[in-house]
């Protein structure tokens, strides 16, 4: 007999759809946005020309993010641009309906989107964060070796042993 379980798993802003059988496990990444808050997948509509392009936070270092924002636009727009202001905080580049922002430098900066079509142009803007990557923490020491016997205690302060941010 095959045991066959499913489920959702959530960390952090993703989740990843699990089905696992006794010889096999499977994820699918889905977006956070997909995932109602009882934690069943939900049906996520499709952006319309009413709708804003979602803002971004980004992680210097980190990756890129892609947005397809075809839907945003009405369906008469031909061609695309992309421009970001002021310069130097992210990098824009376009292939077809997708838009890709690349973190340059730690700031904001507001992304314009100009659709192109006969007799004129839409435009959407949203805005960009960039932070600074947080670097994990770095030992500094070794904690001793300590004989405790059963009913005592010992009390080591781990943060004395380690440097970098977010160290408590």
């Amino acid at each position: 007999m095959i045991d066959v379980r499913q489920g959702i798993l959530k960390a952090g802003s993703a989740a990843a759809i699990v089905v696992a059988t006794a010889a096999l496990v499977c994820f699918a990444a889905v977006p956070a946005a997909r995932v109602g808050a009882s934690g069943d997948l939900v049906k996520q509509a499709s952006p319309t020309p009413d709708d804003d392009i979602p803002d971004v936070s980004l992680t210097l270092g980190g990756a890129a993010h892609a947005v397809d924002v075809a839907g945003y636009f009405s369906d008469r727009v031909h061609s695309f641009e992309v421009t970001a202001a002021p310069g130097g905080v992210v990098h824009t580049s376009r292939s077809g309906t997708v838009i890709t922002i690349e973190p340059v430098a730690v700031g904001s900066a507001t992304v314009t989107v100009r659709g192109r079509k006969v007799g004129g142009s839409e435009r959407k803007r949203f805005s960009v964060t960039v932070t600074a990557m947080v670097s994990a923490p770095t030992a500094t020491g070794s904690i001793e070796a300590a004989t405790i016997t059963e009913g005592d205690t010992h009390a080591v302060t781990a943060s004395d042993y380690f440097e970098g941010e977010g160290v408590t």
